[in-house]
């Protein structure tokens, strides 16, 4: 695994007009926390600067719940062509650069775009897992929590998303 330093990408992050309406009203459901992380965003410190309010793991599970929920986005250079697309800019290349990163990373992307807000924890065990073993532990209770909120063919197809993905 790599050192915790390398787990954040530094990227910065702009508040989008969701994120400023979550901000103004609280009706998209954000805990305190992800709500916090999301005042400091301010479109001029980077992601490793958030880093000396939250630890690590925590830090980019929030910034994927922001991002993948549409409440803010990271300001990227134009990839070059052969450079393959970013599911989560909070994570650094060196995070994701091994099989446990990888599926770590699409764990996160499934439950936040399936689940929204009600998957920060989830979210966070995720981050904090250091094994394949760790999420594997996690599917169950993920895909009980799919099939709560989408049915049991969309917790069929998460799982089966889950195992595609660690053959790859």
């Amino acid at each position: 695994m790599p050192a915790r330093a390398s787990l954040i990408s530094d990227v910065v992050y702009t508040c989008l007009p969701k994120g400023r309406d979550e901000l103004r009203t609280g009706l998209h459901g954000l805990s305190p926390r992800a709500r916090q992380l999301l005042q400091l965003v301010d479109g001029r410190r980077s992601a490793t600067g958030f880093a000396r309010i939250f630890p690590p793991p925590e830090l980019v599970a929030y910034l994927a719940l922001l991002e993948i929920g549409g409440f803010v986005a990271p300001q990227v250079a134009e990839p070059e062509p052969e450079d393959p697309p970013r599911a989560l800019h909070a994570l650094s290349t060196a995070a994701t650069r091994d099989e446990f990163g990888r599926l770590r990373e699409h764990l996160l992307v499934e439950l936040l775009q399936r689940l929204g807000p009600a998957a920060e924890s989830f979210a966070l065990a995720v981050m904090r897992s250091t094994a394949i073993a760790d999420l594997q532990r996690l599917v169950p209770a993920m895909a009980a929590a799919v099939e709560v909120g989408e049915g049991p063919e969309q917790a069929e197809r998460f799982t089966r998303s889950l195992a595609e993905a660690a053959r790859a």
